[in-house]
């Protein structure tokens, strides 16, 4: 297995990600996910308009859940199962909800809430450059106290992320994207410095950019509160077997071990950074 493939391996293992993304997981926004919904809106079209919206994502099996309960891309199985299952009618109800949302933006343009119910539609419908839109334009008007700036702010940095990620088999990331992903996730720790998941998905974008010590730092500022996450050990390792610092990567490993002695991945790594080492590579 590459570096490269390592690497995602443990991204989908570890990386919580709270929205459904190209190749990624499944976990969206509707009416119970930001704050409260008004009961009322000030006219009875725009309740109307906005609760079609909502209704139609729930009929195409877009399934309302917590924005902070986190699913790991773990559950990516699950998205597929959705995408494969997007076809006539259910593509048909995903764009009546965009239509709906488009209509009750009109009559509530600085209702955050639309537009990001809406993104949620458009990634389904795999439009990723108006998703990004919607999401750009609900962090806007999103009101900056309470919780729902930074979980906006992270789906948008994970989408991109997955965009990045969505090249064609064997082929390279999007480096355009991976920038404008490592710029949502500094946005996201500007909100809140610490959120592991953004941290920690940061450290993967510079390492996939090459930016090996900017990783290495962000591994650091996690296991500063995280001093026995074997899985942040075994990132920062490969980090630093991406940069050829072989002796570095061993002693991270020989750290681990001694919180963890009989981690397999740990021991298998070990004996490969011995043998890059002595061969010089």
């Amino acid at each position: 297995m590459s570096t490269s493939q390592t690497r995602r391996s443990i991204d989908r293992r570890l990386a919580i990600t709270p929205v459904a993304v190209l190749g990624g997981c499944l976990v969206v926004i509707v009416s119970a996910c930001i704050g409260p919904w008004p009961h009322k809106s000030s006219t009875q079209v725009r309740e109307t308009d906005f609760d079609r919206g909502v209704h139609l994502l729930e009929q195409a099996g877009v399934e309302g859940v917590s924005i902070g309960g986190g699913r790991s891309l773990e559950d990516s199985r699950e998205y597929l199962r959705l995408v494969a299952e997007l076809q006539g009618s259910k593509r048909d109800l995903l764009i009546a909800a965009v239509d709906a949302f488009e209509k009750a933006a009109q009559a509530e343009p600085s209702n955050y809430r639309i537009y990001a119910n809406s993104a949620i539609a458009l990634i389904f419908l795999r439009r990723p450059e108006q998703a990004v839109a919607k999401l750009d334009r609900a962090i806007e008007l999103c009101p900056r106290e309470g919780n729902d700036l930074e979980e906006l702010a992270f789906i948008r940095a994970v989408f991109l992320g997955e965009l990045a990620d969505s090249a064609p088999l064997g082929g390279e990331p999007d480096i355009n994207n991976l920038e404008r992903a490592l710029a949502a996730y500094d946005f996201v720790l500007n909100v809140n410095p610490h959120k592991y998941e953004a941290r920690y998905n940061r450290a993967n974008l510079c390492d996939a950019l090459g930016r090996y010590q900017d990783a290495v730092d962000d591994y650091d500022r996690i296991l500063e509160t995280r001093p026995q996450d074997p899985n942040c050990y075994i990132a920062k390792a490969l980090t630093l077997r991406s940069a050829q610092r072989y002796q570095e990567a061993i002693a991270v490993i020989d750290h681990l071990l001694k919180i963890s002695p009989n981690h397999y991945g740990a021991n298998r790594l070990r004996k490969e950074l011995v043998a890059l080492q002595s061969w010089g590579r």
